[in-house]
């Protein structure tokens, strides 16, 4: 599938540099890693929350997984994964199931993890 246009838009807006891989459809990211060649080091994943002060995208490599209640603690908030539904209607220019981890173009709030 190409890049999502909210995502293109946003990089050509901000001048951010970027390159597509293209890859036959394989399913999941593991294999599409598989197909490309990329290093998984290189890969960073979007994990989507939600309360009441609205949806919020942690920023890992991949590989790693959110610690929601750390989260919570440190953002005084009560996040709870976002459904596949909520997900869908956030990230409407994607293929269900992917979510760019560019918080900015979908207007999301975004914390990430320094190294």
């Amino acid at each position: 599938m190409p890049l999502a246009t909210s995502v293109m838009h946003y990089l050509q807006r901000n001048g951010v540099p970027w390159q597509q891989v293209l890859h036959d459809r394989v399913g999941n990211l593991p294999a599409a890693l598989e197909v490309t060649g990329l290093q998984r080091d290189a890969v960073v994943v979007a994990e989507l929350f939600i309360d009441a002060k609205g949806v919020l995208m942690a920023v890992l490599p991949y590989g790693q997984q959110a610690n929601v209640a750390l989260l919570n603690e440190q953002l005084k908030r009560r996040l709870q994964k976002l459904t596949n539904k909520q997900a869908a209607a956030v990230f409407r220019d994607c293929e269900p199931g992917s979510c760019p981890p560019v918080a900015s173009a979908y207007g999301i709030m975004a914390v990430g993890e320094a190294e």
